[in-house]
């Protein structure tokens, strides 16, 4: 059996905003992470824990993994692959 994997290839310096949907109101809240803070815990993304329009708590940990993915994203465009490669497995049958 072979499965085929659909693959798309950014350049990293292209990754720079991160669309979230919310469960409740389907609206869709866009962060830039080139607008990183500095904290006394280091650079910071801005976060989020409600949507903006109806106020629906999001899930407790997503602030954390977009502080995460903000720090993998910084560490790509200073010392990393010129581009990253995301492969999706097909829909499940």
């Amino acid at each position: 059996m072979c499965a085929l994997l659909r693959e798309l290839v950014v350049p990293v310096a292209d990754l720079h905003r991160l669309a979230v949907k919310c469960d409740q109101c389907k609206t869709v809240t866009t962060l830039d992470f080139t607008t990183r803070i500095q904290t006394r815990e280091g650079l910071a993304v801005p976060g989020l824990t409600e949507c903006p329009v109806c106020h629906h708590s999001f899930n407790a940990g997503l602030k954390d993994r977009i502080q995460t993915l903000g720090t993998i994203l910084e560490w790509m465009r200073d010392l990393g692959p010129e581009t990253v490669s995301f492969r999706v497995p097909p829909p499940a049958e």
